[in-house]
């Protein structure tokens, strides 16, 4: 979570520490994926330091990598959890393999959410913007919120 930037920083220091345990004591996967949630502290942490600066290039790039780490954290998480069902071997062979292809699914959504930041053009829209609003990381409630132009036609890409 990014409830402020000191909790990002410190679950940055958590994440690499836990990471690198996890990686000497418990299984790669499981290493990766916690290493993948510790780059969204360290996102949310930069992320505080140009939060609400609209018109700063790194509020932009921040806001875009949010997007594309939300885009693969289902995956990443079964991958994890693949990890230490292996290394515990806590379910048998055939639940490992619908495992497996609960990550490619998870992989496969991932990819068709991400290629909503990608402008397609469809030929029927005459009117309007496909491509639409603004690039910014800005103050939640309780999180960083952020917006981006997402394409919201043709609907059957996504």
């Amino acid at each position: 979570m990014c409830w402020s930037q000191n909790v990002s920083l410190i679950l940055t220091g958590l994440g690499i520490v836990t990471t690198l345990y996890s990686y000497k004591y418990i299984n790669i996967l499981w290493a990766i994926t916690i290493f993948y949630f510790t780059v969204m502290q360290i996102i949310h942490y930069l992320g505080y330091l140009v939060i609400d600066d609209c018109n700063n290039n790194l509020n932009k790039l921040l806001s875009y990598s949010n997007y594309i780490h939300i885009s693969f954290q289902p995956a990443i998480y079964l991958l994890g959890i693949y990890g230490l069902f292996t290394t515990y071997n806590i379910i048998n062979k055939n639940q490992l393999i619908s495992l497996k292809y609960y990550i490619y699914l998870a992989l496969v959504a991932g990819c068709f959410y991400l290629l909503r930041i990608i402008p397609i053009y469809h030929s029927l829209k005459k009117e309007g913007c496909l491509w639409c609003g603004n690039t910014c990381s800005f103050t939640g409630k309780q999180h960083i919120n952020f917006s981006l132009p997402l394409r919201l036609e043709p609907y059957y890409f996504t």
